[in-house]
């Protein structure tokens, strides 16, 4: 499962099941699309024009504490 925790609620992005029968949760198959899975995500907020590919960490980061 993959998720985004924001004050204190839950955004599920992702989840599923390794085994329907016994309801194992996903193991080793979801590393494979983290990837993927990211720059999708990422991209998306490119073209929202939330992100910029050319700006620095610390340009979204802002005053963030080091």
């Amino acid at each position: 499962m993959a998720g985004v925790y924001c004050a204190g609620e839950k955004a599920v992005a992702a989840d599923g099941l390794a085994n329907a029968g016994t309801g194992a949760p996903t193991g080793f198959l979801f590393g494979s699309i983290a990837k993927i899975m990211t720059t999708t995500l990422v991209m998306r907020q490119v073209k929202r024009e939330v992100l910029h590919l050319d700006a620095t960490v610390a340009d979204h980061l802002g005053d963030a504490p080091s």
